[in-house]
């Protein structure tokens, strides 16, 4: 596992749809969330990266008492989907659902 304080790179097969998914240390404790994989095969074989659980932590965190994050430069925020913006976006609902 490779670590710098943007991503963590995971070594081990992760499939498509697990994004979100915890990334465990040898120990069992949460280290990160899944967020992409890299294969060029498309299948679970690859490099896959994870945010790391300490960023996870701070970006709820700042949602909570903020609704919004800020990290080096960059402002995100919570708002809801119009159906304007779902249009504009192709998707098909204004809402999700969770393990879409």
């Amino acid at each position: 596992m490779v670590h710098n304080d943007d991503f963590i790179q995971i070594d081990a097969p992760v499939n498509k749809g697990n994004s979100g998914g915890p990334a465990f240390n040898m120990q069992g404790e949460v280290v990160g969330v899944n967020t992409a994989i890299y294969s060029p095969s498309g299948g679970s074989v690859g490099i896959a990266f994870a945010i790391p659980a300490s960023t996870v932590k701070s970006v709820i965190a700042q949602l909570k008492d903020k609704g919004t994050v800020s990290r080096a430069g960059s402002v995100s925020q919570i708002q809801p989907v119009t159906q304007d913006i779902a249009d504009s976006m192709g998707l098909k609902q204004t809402e999700g659902r969770a393990g879409s």
